[in-house]
């Protein structure tokens, strides 16, 4: 009865390390979302975000996740059901405007 028990305490010991490294990737992922990246949004930005419903957190999964590509110096990235358009400037991120993908 003891050698069954002990493996079944190592295999929940084996997925609790998984699961531990998945949530510590999940956690670095979002503090880097929260914490590393600055984003400046712009008045223009702040009103289509309000009139269309996304939030900044959707902004930042666009900026992070979002298929990109490049018009003249700016960014578009695409994700969801939006579109943000963005310049990056030093090491900020400025949002100048949200519109519909």
């Amino acid at each position: 009865m003891k050698n069954l028990s002990f493996k079944k305490n190592a295999l929940s010991t084996t997925f609790w390390k998984k699961f531990d490294q998945k949530a510590l990737r999940l956690l670095s992922f979002k503090y880097y979302i929260n914490v590393m990246l600055t984003i400046r949004y712009g008045k223009h930005a702040r009103l289509r975000m309000v009139e269309r419903g996304v939030s900044e957190m959707e902004v930042r999964k666009a900026i992070i996740k979002g298929a990109k590509r490049n018009q003249n110096d700016k960014f578009i990235a695409s994700y969801s059901y939006f579109e943000v358009v963005y310049k990056k400037i030093n090491s900020e991120i400025y949002v100048i405007t949200v519109k519909p993908g």
